[in-house]
């Protein structure tokens, strides 16, 4: 008896989720990082500790625990 508003509000909580996201899920993002890569080879080599450019070193399974946790606050917000 109780069940539908439930389901209702989940729904829409659902929906409203999906909204707020639905330009990042969607998206195909194209960037140029030839720049980026021009200034890594240019600075000197305590700018290169001091700023960190190299993907190949990044730990990618904490980056991605902190994208997620951001899109969590993002969405509760």
């Amino acid at each position: 008896m109780g069940g539908r508003p439930i389901l209702i509000r989940l729904h829409k909580s659902v929906w409203n989720s999906l909204n707020t996201l639905e330009k990042f899920i969607f998206t195909e993002w194209h960037y140029s990082n030839k720049h980026t890569m021009a200034l890594g080879k240019n600075i000197s080599a305590q700018d290169q500790e001091r700023f960190f450019l190299d993907i190949a070193e990044l730990n990618w399974d904490e980056y991605f625990e902190n994208t997620k946790m951001g899109m969590l606050i993002f969405v509760c917000e």
